[in-house]
């Protein structure tokens, strides 16, 4: 297995280099959490203390608890028809590990209250559908560290086929799960508002069961944002379960869709997304973030992030003087700081009411820039392919760079989170 798919390391190291801490040593690794070699880098969201007997204990910056799905009709005795999930073993224990990051700013806030004093502002709250090592793999903490107001995020995960079993189901958080996580991670009672509701890839199934059959409140909510993965059904049909949301948080719910790739969503004629031209009044054109679709400055940018945290970790090495480490060298010197790029300037406009941050840079004016353009065009030309060595896909893949193994034209949809979570996701 390689060293970034270890099961230590999906939790406890860095996967972008912005996230790096200091690097792994035998004398720093926790003996409950090995690791792969070489040694990594951990995250900067890792905790190293002294254990009881000397050694070190390492603890990610997370709570992770497990929860039973609320979306299997066998523990939840409220699901109703229609859109059951009957397709899920009935051998499945169908409990799995949901993921709780607190902002800074919440723990902080914490600790100015008294213990008789009520929690008196608001944890604002973000909800990922997901598949399950998005938290430190996909860099999610530094966006959500950045929040001024008490905020978190929670990661639910999804359910794959593999070998063992071709199926996939979503997974179902209650409001009751939601209190747990917030209130054991806090240390004390707490209010909260859920105002951000996402999927990512196969975590379109556990979005479209939470709000089909009102697992969590969602009428206060603000947003539903969906990465690459707008199917027409997923766990139920998507425009009914957008359309219930909206029904409950009123029209000012807006409604985001990053289109990045043809297997991650419903396309018909045009590659248009089927749910948006059959269900014209539900997520206005402003919602819809479609520059990134197979955009090569879009690929260069994505894949230019994940070997340079492969090459700062040392798993990945550019021959010296060789075109691609040339290549490397220039987009280097002009790629945006992860968190900064915003992918539609008037999505930013729809959902936020404002112009994007002076600090932020726009995807399309950085790509159609005259001095980058040839810059990403030589980067981009270098893509090649998992089955040619030497190239970006290679050494991306081969290396499991993302945590992950995968092939030709996936980084498209695995690696959009890194880059472009930070816009919308944070509540």
């Amino acid at each position: 297995m390689e060293p970034r798919a270890m099961p230590a390391s999906l939790i406890l190291d860095a996967y972008t280099a912005d996230e790096f801490g200091p690097r792994n040593t035998p004398a720093t690794i926790d003996p409950a959490q090995p690791r792969g070699t070489p040694l990594l880098s951990k995250s900067r969201f890792t905790t190293v203390t002294t254990g009881p007997g000397g050694g070190v204990v390492e603890t990610p910056q997370t709570l992770r608890q497990p929860i039973r799905n609320k979306a299997n009709p066998r523990f939840n005795p409220l699901l109703r028809e229609p859109n059951l999930q009957t397709n899920i073993p009935a051998s499945e224990a169908d409990t799995h590990s949901s993921w709780l990051f607190l902002s800074p700013s919440t723990t902080a806030h914490a600790a100015t209250l008294r213990p008789d004093q009520p929690w008196d502002r608001p944890i604002q709250v973000s909800v990922l559908y997901g598949v399950g090592v998005e938290m430190n793999r996909h860099g999610l903490r530094t966006a959500v560290a950045a929040r001024t107001e008490p905020s978190a995020l929670i990661l639910v995960p999804g359910v794959e086929p593999n070998r063992q079993q071709p199926r996939r189901w979503g997974v179902g958080i209650a409001e009751t799960d939601l209190r747990r996580l917030l209130e054991t991670a806090v240390g004390r009672p707490v209010t909260y508002r859920t105002r951000v509701l996402a999927a990512y890839s196969t975590g379109i199934n556990g979005l479209n069961q939470t709000l089909l059959h009102g697992l969590v409140d969602v009428s206060r909510a603000e947003r539903i944002v969906i990465y690459d993965c707008l199917y027409t059904n997923s766990s139920g049909p998507t425009a009914a379960a957008l359309k219930k949301a909206r029904d409950l948080a009123g029209l000012n719910l807006k409604i985001v869709v990053y289109k990045c790739t043809t297997g991650g969503n419903s396309l018909g004629l045009g590659n248009r997304l089927s749910v948006v031209a059959q269900n014209p009044a539900l997520i206005p054109s402003a919602g819809v973030i479609e520059q990134l679709f197979y955009h090569p400055a879009y690929s260069a940018l994505i894949t230019f992030r994940s070997l340079e945290g492969g090459i700062a970790d040392g798993l990945v090495t550019l021959p010296p003087g060789s075109a691609l480490e040339r290549a490397f060298t220039a987009l280097k010197a002009i790629a945006p700081r992860r968190g900064t790029v915003v992918s539609s300037e008037k999505t930013w406009r729809h959902v936020h009411g404002t112009a994007p941050p002076s600090t932020s840079v726009l995807f399309e004016t950085w790509a159609a820039d005259r001095a980058n353009r040839p810059v990403i065009r030589e980067f981009h030309r270098h893509l090649g392919s998992i089955k040619r060595p030497g190239t970006v896909r290679h050494l991306i893949w081969s290396n499991q760079l993302p945590g992950w193994p995968g092939g030709d034209g996936e980084e498209n949809h695995d690696l959009l989170l890194p880059d472009f979570a930070w816009e919308h996701l944070p509540a």
